[in-house]
């Protein structure tokens, strides 16, 4: 994320003539190249223009020297914010003053005490009165802080001040104070259509296409490279991160244009993309008849609770993908969609081959007023069935393959630990197994760092109850890798018995048999008909005290390659 002395430096740089957009944006990549090369270390923003030569290291001191340190607090009123955007709203042209009120009007009547009000800003939004870009221009300009000194009566103008700042003038060091109505007079300034140097900086759509249809030809761009094989993932999603980066400074590039300044494309594919009419292609029926732009859903595979996971052709080619669409009655509750987008997030960060690879995820915009969007992610299509499906099928699985299968997932969740995150849902529903026996995760719903991690009964539903440790169950807030290790030996467990550890219809019924009449949470051994190798093993993973468990990887997979 662009840092705030970066902002300043870039803003201020550009509208004192010092540099122009194509030395901005040159410094941009320079700088998240470094970032790239260094493993996420990387050169201020002020210190590579200084190093290229584009103004001395002593304009760079002066510059930063403006910047005012913020102290102590001062309250301001989040309505007055929003009558403000209203007002700047209607003089840009952008809305009439009736649907300002109306706006207002819904605003209150969406109030309820103890709860947050809706802004005004996502309002409009919702009933397509705005485009989240025209509100967010706007709250760019309202929120870029005018302070007056109350001893000198100097004006600064401060990047990105909150409404609890009060903040300290660098020349008199007299307390500066926050002038709304100067702000919103800057901000009137600001919008108004006269030429002015830093203008440069604002974001400009480019010129073959609105913003909206340059993201819509965007995403066509990354899903031809990736559908078709000729830019690694990782190098679009390098490509897309600097794009962002350089939407935070104002600068709109096409990602055509980021990946040539990247030199991600060949000399060849750089000379033949171009010719690509992808603004033909996202206005085609091909794509715009789709639930989900780029993929040709074919059939259902699977629905659960939250979501459904469908077969699919990609557009440009590829092969089968599956993939994954929250139900819409879901994407209206903001945990729900925040842990969907989560593990869309790290299913398509993480490569293992115990986890099931994420492609690409995002968000269809709703194809009416009010309704809600649709997030999806595109999942590699495995011909596999669910664990649980299996053991179902076919009953108990043979020691053999139970241990396998277990050597496996214990793999896939080393590497997890490794990346910094604990699973915290191990059971059979989100186990894929192939007909090679071939094992992968399927569901990080409820991944977390390892800093973060959190349990809860709050959090499982009535499966995860029979399946979570006895210390998650419980609502332990320092849950460890021996927490996931100790549902592995649940669904260890299922696979030699043919049967769930615990029984009960809902999650409270199921910790009841678990806990109640003072039992340990953990389920009989006596019944697992199994080697004794595999038995000492259950033991050691089920233990209920998590100080006397089995609690790290490596000595997990040393005893499995024992067994």
């Amino acid at each position: 994320m662009a840092h705030e002395d970066d902002l300043f430096v870039a803003r201020e740089a550009v509208q004192r003539g010092l540099i122009n957009r194509e030395q901005l944006q040159e410094a941009l990549v320079e700088m998240y190249e470094q970032e790239r090369a260094s493993g996420g270390e990387r050169w201020p923003l002020g210190v590579i223009l200084v190093s290229s030569g584009h103004f001395p290291e002593s304009v760079l001191l002066s510059l930063l020297a403006e910047r005012v340190q913020p102290h102590g607090d001062k309250l301001t009123s989040s309505q007055a914010e929003d009558l403000d955007l209203g007002r700047l709203l209607v003089l840009t042209g952008t809305l009439e003053p009736e649907q300002v009120n109306a706006a207002l009007a819904l605003q209150m009547q969406k109030w309820k005490p103890g709860e947050p009000s809706k802004r005004v800003g996502e309002i409009v939004v919702e009933k397509g009165w705005a485009t989240p870009e025209q509100v967010q221009r706007v709250l760019s300009y309202l929120r870029t802080a005018v302070m007056v000194c109350a001893s000198c009566k100097r004006r600064y103008e401060a990047m990105k001040a909150t409404p609890r700042s009060a903040l300290r003038c660098p020349r008199c060091g007299g307390t500066l104070s926050r002038s709304r109505q100067l702000a919103f007079d800057e901000s009137i300034r600001l919008l108004d259509q006269t030429p002015r140097p830093f203008r440069r900086v604002t974001p400009v759509p480019p010129a073959a296409a609105s913003v909206g249809e340059q993201a819509l030809i965007d995403h066509a761009l990354a899903l031809y490279l990736r559908q078709m094989s000729l830019v690694p993932p990782a190098s679009i999603r390098d490509a897309q991160r600097i794009q962002l980066e350089m939407s935070r400074f104002g600068i709109e590039v096409a990602l055509l244009d980021v990946m040539k300044r990247l030199n991600i494309l060949t000399p060849r594919q750089a000379s033949e993309i171009p010719r690509i009419d992808f603004a033909s292609v996202v206005h085609g029926p091909g794509w715009t008849n789709q639930t989900v732009p780029g993929y040709k859903i074919t059939r259902k595979i699977a629905s659960g609770g939250t979501s459904t996971i469908f077969a699919a052709e990609p557009v440009f080619g590829g092969g089968t993908v599956a993939v994954k669409i929250l139900h819409p009655e879901r994407a209206r509750n903001a945990t729900t969609v925040e842990r969907f987008r989560r593990e869309a997030e790290l299913l398509v960060r993480f490569s293992h081959p115990a986890i099931v690879k994420g492609l690409e995820t995002g968000v269809v915009p709703p194809p009416k007023s009010g309704a809600p969007e649709l997030h999806f992610l595109t999942m590699e299509h495995i011909d596999a069935a669910a664990l649980d499906h299996l053991i179902e099928a076919q009953g108990a699985l043979s020691p053999r393959n139970a241990i396998r299968i277990t050597a496996q997932l214990a793999h896939g969740l080393s590497y997890l630990e490794k990346q910094g995150f604990l699973h915290r849902d191990i059971k059979p529903e989100n186990v894929l197994v192939d007909r090679q026996c071939l094992a992968r995760l399927c569901d990080l719903g409820l991944a977390v760092e390892n800093a973060l991690a959190r349990g809860g009964a709050a959090e499982m539903a009535a499966g995860t109850a029979a399946y979570a440790s006895p210390e998650q169950a419980r609502g332990a807030a320092d849950l460890d890798p021996a927490s996931d290790i100790y549902s592995l030996g649940l669904t260890l467990f299922t696979m030699l018995t043919g049967k769930p550890p615990f029984a009960g219809e809902t999650a409270e019924e199921i910790l009841k048999n678990r806990f109640g009449e003072g039992r340990s949470g953990s389920p009989e051994l006596s019944t697992v008909s199994a080697p004794s190798g595999v038995q000492v093993l259950l033991t050691r993973m089920l233990e209920p005290d998590r100080q006397q468990r089995l609690d790290n990887y490596p000595e997990l997979l040393e005893a499995l390659r024992h067994v």
